[in-house]
């Protein structure tokens, strides 16, 4: 439920989130320029929240405008019920690293998904970041840190910020952090850093491109076994050759479900690469995002081949519609994928709320990456999904 607060009062702020009904699982509060609140009304606000409630949507707040001992009294009056939480964009990183901590260790602690997306925590040090870390709710499952720098700190630093995440966290997501300048050795460290029981990685964003096909073969390999989605779009893999490429799916964790390679250009390989390239795909692979590859420029004949690479395998496979269009190919993609299968949502997205529902149905709404593209480190790169 999305309630537009803009603009009022305490007290009209309040007497609108008495009229949401007891039962309401799912409250979404972004955007509301609540920064313009003092701590004590936003302490008052959150205490006027349905007690029952499971999801709460607080981003693009600026909230780190209030003070870190405002920012505890606030998180320390949301419903302790609550299982997800978004305080994505609302420059936390202008807090202390001390002040984060105590912000993190106020939070409910039943909480079992939370982001941070875009609040640029990559300006603490990693000292305070591995502290950050230690203060999150033990019990959380899915940790959205999109979008922060942290591509800033040394491999050193990121390994034992990695290894300070709960060992039962299952989704986690690192897009857009310019992880691409670390060195191969530094990046194989920090994958292998990572839970073990992570499901659910997206390293989209990262100018992973950067580092040549051995050593992408070695990030790959260094990934948890475990691993069931993956989003690797927007790291310029076009760079890498064909047999590169191969030897880079080769290499994915074998259990995985669900790949976005998307925005990767990888139209540039010719269709028989291709053909290869998914061909080397792991077997069980049931979703798979090609949008925006630059693949218009293959003959019908290239992409049927390509389609007909999945004929055994219930894939889910997004492709662009200037695609979907062309009679020949969509004949064959209707018959091999399904009449109905075209840009569902990819597997990606509903993995990990398959393990917990319904605290990831407001997550679910997000939008596809290419839809909700903002700022960028770079100028060609986008950083963070916002609505």
């Amino acid at each position: 439920m999305r309630l537009n607060l803009n603009n009022k009062t305490q007290e009209n702020i309040i007497a609108s989130l008495e009229e949401v009904s007891p039962g309401t699982s799912q409250l979404d509060l972004s955007w509301n320029d609540l920064r313009t609140k003092s701590g004590a009304e936003l302490v008052a606000i959150m205490q006027a929240l349905p007690q029952g409630l499971q999801s709460l949507d607080l981003c693009g707040n600026n909230l780190g405008t209030k003070s870190g001992a405002e920012l505890v009294a606030i998180m320390q009056a949301l419903p302790q019920g609550l299982q997800s939480l978004d305080l994505g964009k609302n420059n936390l990183g202008t807090k202390s690293g001390a002040e984060l901590v105590a912000i993190m260790q106020a939070l409910p602690q039943g909480l079992q998904s939370l982001s941070l997306r875009g609040n640029n925590l990559g300006t603490k040090s990693g000292v305070e970041l591995l502290a950050i870390m230690q203060a999150l709710p033990k019990g959380l499952q899915s940790l959205d840190l999109c979008g922060n720098n942290l591509g800033t700190k040394s491999g050193a630093e990121l390994v034992a910020i990695m290894q300070a995440l709960s060992q039962g966290l299952r989704s986690l997501d690192l897009y857009g952090n310019n992880l691409g300048t670390k060195s191969c050795v530094e990046l194989v460290a920090i994958m292998q850093a990572l839970p073990q029981g992570l499901q659910s990685l997206n390293l989209s964003g990262n100018n992973l491109g950067t580092k040549s096909g051995a050593e992408l073969v070695a990030i790959m390999q260094a990934l948890p076994q475990g691993l069931q989605s993956l989003d690797l779009g927007w790291n310029d893999l076009r760079t890498k050759s064909g047999a590169e490429l191969v030897a880079i799916m080769q290499a994915l964790p074998q259990d995985l479900q669900s790949l976005d390679l998307s925005w990767n250009d990888l139209g540039t390989k010719s269709g028989a690469e291709l053909v290869a390239i998914m061909q080397a795909l792991p077997q069980g692979l049931q979703s798979l995002d090609l949008y925006e590859i630059k693949l218009d420029a293959k003959s019908d004949d290239e992409l049927i081949a390509i389609l007909e690479v999945f004929r055994s395998r219930p894939t889910e496979l997004k492709l662009n519609d200037s695609i979907m269009v062309r009679p020949a190919v969509k004949q064959v993609y209707d018959d091999i994928i399904g009449r109905n299968s075209h840009n569902v949502r990819q597997r990606k997205s509903t993995l990990f709320g398959r393990l917990f529902q319904p605290a990831m149905e407001a997550y679910s709404q997000e939008p596809p990456l290419h839809e909700a593209l903002s700022e960028s480190s770079t100028s060609d790169s986008p950083v963070c999904m916002l609505r």
